[in-house]
């Protein structure tokens, strides 16, 4: 078994950037031990398929990153999560203002 590191806190955050998008959790089950389970195995719904608006894809790789099974897979630093974030940020703008 692993220590935990800021890796479990990146999963965290992108399990809520998920609710955030989509108005669902990423996995949902009235068991715990099925919950558990699931967000240690189960694959993630595509938020594009279960989001009510539009979400750049950029986006959705950053909460698929954060929320990837093997923490090794994750962000292994907020400041490079954050990093990701403000290439979201900037592209939007760039979209949107530019034209």
């Amino acid at each position: 078994m692993r220590p935990i590191d800021v890796r479990s806190d990146i999963y965290s955050f992108g399990a809520l950037l998920y609710y955030a998008l989509t108005a669902r959790l990423p996995f949902q089950d009235e068991e715990a031990s099925a919950l558990f389970a699931a967000h240690v195995s189960r694959p993630l719904a595509p938020i594009a398929e279960v989001s009510p608006q539009p979400v750049p894809a950029a986006l959705e790789r950053i909460v698929q990153r954060c929320m990837e099974k093997n923490p090794d897979d994750r962000f292994p630093s907020v400041r490079l999560l954050l990093d990701a974030l403000d290439g979201v940020g900037a592209q939007r703008t760039l979209t949107v203002g530019g034209s």
